[in-house]
């Protein structure tokens, strides 16, 4: 059963897929299983991840290879504690997935990040 249910929009100002998100209880799963979903439905290989801060408007910018992403942002999510999960999304002008979470405990610090071998590094 998945916790959550979402309503697939375009971005006002770009045109970009969105799926915005009602986020019932990710904390309890599913997150990787829908972030995979979305992946496969809107696959581009050379984009980036980026974790949006639904409170700040502030990035966490992380270059990781796509299949990695799913698990990056339960990471994150699971870190911070990030519910609630607004969206998913495309961002054609910066060839990246956007996450719009709220971070909340600021274990993450924002800014720019590389993923290896399972573990963030901020460049």
């Amino acid at each position: 059963m998945n916790n959550y249910k979402f309503n697939e929009v375009t971005h006002p100002l770009t045109g970009d897929v969105m799926w915005q998100i009602d986020d019932i209880s990710l904390a309890l799963g599913g997150l990787s299983s829908l972030i995979e979903k979305f992946i496969s439905k809107y696959r581009h290989n050379d984009y980036s991840l980026s974790v949006y801060d639904n409170r700040t408007s502030k990035t966490i910018e992380i270059a990781c290879d796509i299949n990695e992403m799913p698990r990056i942002v339960e990471y994150v999510y699971d870190l911070e504690k990030g519910t609630p999960l607004k969206f998913i999304g495309l961002n054609s002008l910066s060839k990246s997935y956007v996450i719009g979470m709220s971070i909340s405990r600021g274990r993450v610090k924002f800014g720019n990040y590389v993923a290896k071998e399972g573990k963030l590094i901020i460049i």
